[in-house]
């Protein structure tokens, strides 16, 4: 476990929950300085890859490690810089790069959207530290970060299914409020206990 430090020194002095926190007057989003917190961390990693989930991905089922383990083996080639393990890259354009089973293995266009997305994945850590440049928010990577890393070359790969990807999870946490919506999709019984536990309250003013 490593410390990112006082939040503070990130731009995130300001409790969450704040009475009229998020985008009144032209307030930026929490933490505008999230990539000068993680910059040292990885610089010090000595891991070629690694796998990223944000803190607000509610893992909601169970992990599939054999898919896990099978999109692995293409991290064999120094092309492939980051595996999606969500079903979000068949949200962008993507074309067919290998079928096994009953799913496809697909790889992101070049000109794709939103190659820089945080959703759960797989990263080359070379491959996410261009991405950390000074003064960004994690919606300022992946927006700023979009343009970047087209037609770069790298492949990004991840899975075309029916049902999801090898990593579930409710994305709890949206536009800096806390999503309805996805709350529904973790059991009920983990919900009061979320509740009850305080990582979720019901007079936080982030509701949608």
């Amino acid at each position: 476990m490593v410390s990112l430090g006082p939040p503070e020194r990130f731009g995130n002095n300001v409790p969450e929950w704040t009475t009229g926190r998020r985008g009144i007057g032209g307030e930026p989003y929490p933490t505008p300085k999230w990539t000068d917190s993680l910059t040292p961390v990885f610089e010090r990693l000595t891991d070629e890859h690694f796998i990223l989930l944000q803190v607000d991905y509610f893992i909601n089922k169970p992990v599939d490690l054999y898919k896990i383990e099978f999109l692995t083996s293409f991290l064999c080639s120094r092309e492939v810089a980051k595996i999606d393990l969500t079903l979000d890259l068949t949200r962008y354009s993507h074309k067919v790069y290998a079928t096994h089973r009953d799913f496809q293995v697909i790889v992101s266009d070049q000109h794709a959207e939103y190659r820089s997305s945080l959703q759960a994945a797989i990263w080359k850590r070379d491959y996410f530290l261009r991405l950390l440049r000074p003064n960004r928010s994690p919606w300022d990577f992946e927006r700023m970060g979009k343009d970047e890393l087209k037609n770069d070359g790298k492949i990004i790969l991840g899975l075309r299914q029916h049902n999801r990807g090898p990593v579930s999870y409710a994305n709890l946490y949206a536009r800096g409020k806390v999503n309805r919506d996805e709350m529904s999709r973790i059991e009920e019984g983990v919900q009061h206990e979320m509740f009850k536990l305080g990582l979720i309250r019901r007079d936080w003013n982030g509701w949608i």
